[in-house]
């Protein structure tokens, strides 16, 4: 009866051995799954904080793209109004100039003055170049009476 005593001593104490191993073992995966855990809940507040970071990236790259869209869109706005305008005062000076020359062609007073301002011009060159002929000339003078003075004075 003693051996059963000691036998049953001895699955006891393997059983308590066991159960303290069990929750050794335990004690360590619920450690390693709370360092585990602890890992994990890091890397998804960084994947959380880069995929915020990303989205605002997103967002700003968008708005930015939106901004020069508009930009864009206001200079070819822009650029097709001042071409209009450009052309609307092409045309208004073709149309002045056209009733300029209708009225000059068509007035007899106007060509008259235009024939008598052109005569006029002609008139004014000819005195120009009369005054210049003249000027030459009493240069050339002045220049020949020089040199026989100077001549004169070396006899």
């Amino acid at each position: 009866r003693r051996v059963e005593l000691k036998l049953e001593e001895n699955r006891m104490k393997e059983y308590q051995i066991s159960a303290i191993a069990k929750e050794i073992g335990q004690d360590r995966l619920v450690g390693a799954n709370m360092r585990h855990e602890h890992h994990v809940e890091g890397w998804r507040w960084r994947r959380k904080a880069e995929d915020q970071e990303r989205e605002i990236r997103q967002e700003q790259a968008l708005y930015q793209a939106a901004r020069d869209r508009e930009l864009r869109q206001k200079i070819a706005e822009d650029d097709e109004r001042i071409a209009k305008e450009l052309e609307r005062r092409s045309k208004e000076k073709m149309r002045e100039d056209k009733i300029v020359q209708r009225i000059r062609e068509e007035s007899e007073e106007i060509r008259t003055l235009e024939e008598k301002l052109r005569a006029a011009a002609m008139n004014k060159e000819r005195e120009a170049q009369l005054i210049e002929q003249d000027a030459r000339r009493q240069m050339e003078q002045e220049r020949e009476r020089l040199m026989e003075t100077v001549m004169e004075q070396d006899r």
